[in-house]
């Protein structure tokens, strides 16, 4: 299984302050051609992920690592979809193609889906090693990975089209511009000419977590160490080689303060309902709803528990206009132990009143704004709202204050405990929520984006728009403490 990184550090105090986000709609990727080649025999490649969407849902298969010369002679490492051949979908696969020969080395049995969790993945080839199934290897948190639906091992001594002197990219297929990868990425380290497992890289801490380490050995002629932390040169080489790559489809918002050691909250796009009507892009901070289903939810994957005091923001991107008129969307928190699939069995537990489980804003037009959550029903809620503006929401216990563009319902002020828009929440865990709701035809579409504290281009580095209230945190795990 995958793990969910909690915030802890090596023992060294290592941390891992940023990724890479990786958008599939602009196409993004980072690319480089070697002046030579490096050692095609033995290397090892050290990388983490988080995905944002998901191959089988998405359409096509995640391409990570690949290189490529023509289509008779390339490497792939990536995520297959594999579902149009009736496969599962979703399997890590590596394969090579050598003067036109195909060769699948591996695709695992496991399915790779999680989008709340980093994965760390080390690919280790050695075809030196006498063993045949020694010769490539793939650890996944640590971990070897054994079960394959199927693969052959290369041959003795079979060269590989990795580290030669042709195109070598992250997240597009080097033939074309299919399968784009779609998700975050950290801490990359290429080894050239050197065979490592994973404790080079990682660690198993008191909790028995795995977690980052930081690499000390040397990198060889073609390696390479890519961690984007300049957010102008995200494909800047950190190894002290220069064997920088070039960005494309990536600007300096795509440095994220999300990383293996301090994970953010997205939108969960797994719990959600069997036909969803919405459309996420950004690392599942975008959400593109469309009004073609009665109901639809989507919950943040982490939750603000009863203790400590939270912060998060839903921000209004573009709207047709009809679904601010219509009152079709709803913006809040909605208790941790409802998903979405007890929400489909049991409609009534949309009801935000006498007692349900959420608490949302109701925007909408004119002064039709309205607040509903545990009895309240706050009508004319705030005057009209337009596009780009800002949802505020603070936790603190039973206490929920909500605002819009900086300024709380009722004189709010949640620094200072007063004025609550509601004092009704149990003394349990709370997700951000979107609902969208409609009984009639479609009314058009509407773009909300999720502000979790991660992108640190935005607010000064908070990674908010607004003034975030004093002693409040964002959703990670680091302030989750676990």
């Amino acid at each position: 299984m995958p793990i969910i990184i909690p915030g802890n550090r090596s023992a060294s105090g290592y941390a891992i302050d940023q990724s890479i986000r990786f958008n599939k709609a602009d196409s993004a990727f980072i690319s480089r051609t070697p002046s030579g080649a490096g050692n095609r025999r033995t290397f090892t490649l050290s990388w983490w992920w988080k995905f944002g969407l998901i191959g089988s849902l998405n359409g096509n298969a995640h391409q990570l690592w690949n290189s490529y010369q023509d289509s008779n002679n390339r490497f792939s490492i990536m995520i297959d979809n594999d579902v149009g051949s009736g496969g599962a979908g979703d399997k890590f696969c590596i394969f090579d193609s050598n003067g036109g020969t195909f060769l699948e080395i591996l695709e695992t049995n496991r399915l790779f889906r999680d989008v709340s969790a980093w994965y760390h993945f080390v690919v280790v080839v050695d075809t030196t090693q006498a063993i045949s199934t020694e010769r490539v290897r793939l650890y996944v948190n640590g971990v070897r990975e054994t079960s394959f639906a199927e693969g052959t091992m290369p041959s003795l001594n079979y060269e590989t089209n990795w580290n030669t002197a042709n195109l070598h990219l992250f997240g597009k297929y080097g033939g074309g511009t299919g399968n784009p990868c779609d998700g975050y990425m950290a801490e990359c380290h290429h080894i050239d000419g050197t065979a490592l497992d994973p404790s080079s890289f990682g660690e198993t801490n008191d909790n028995g977590i795995w977690i980052p380490k930081n690499y000390s050995g040397s990198y060889g002629t073609n390696g390479w160490h890519i961690d984007g932390r300049d957010a102008s040169d995200l494909g800047d080489d950190e190894s002290g080689n220069g064997n920088d790559f070039a960005s494309s489809g990536l600007a300096s918002h795509d440095q994220m303060a999300g990383s293996p050691t301090n994970n953010h909250a997205v939108m969960n796009i797994l719990d959600t309902h069997t036909t969803p009507n919405w459309t996420a892009s950004n690392g599942n901070l975008d959400v593109s709803w469309n009004g073609t289903n009665y109901v639809n939810h989507l919950f943040s994957t982490l939750s603000m528990p009863s203790t400590g005091k939270w912060y998060f923001e839903f921000k209004y991107v573009s709207d047709s206009s009809q679904v601010l008129y219509y009152q079709q969307l709803r913006l809040g928190i909605m208790r941790e132990d409802i998903n979405a699939a007890y929400i489909q069995a049991n409609q009534g537990v949309q009801q935000t009143l006498s007692g349900g489980p959420e608490f949302h804003v109701i925007p909408g037009t004119g002064s039709s704004s309205s607040f509903q959550g545990n009895g309240a029903n706050l009508t004319s809620f705030f005057s009209s709202f337009s596009m780009g503006d800002v949802l505020n929401f603070a936790r603190e216990g039973t206490k929920l204050w909500v605002g819009k563009n900086g300024t709380y319902y009722n004189s709010g002020n949640p620094a200072n405990g007063t004025n609550a828009t509601s004092s009704g929440l149990e003394l349990k865990g709370y997700r951000a929520n979107m609902h969208f709701s409609q009984t009639s035809a479609s009314h058009g579409t509407a773009v909300v984006h999720a502000f979790f504290g991660a992108d640190t281009s935005i607010g000064s580095g908070t990674g908010f728009n607004n003034t975030v209230p004093t002693g409040f945190k964002a959703l990670n795990t680091t302030n989750l403490g676990s």
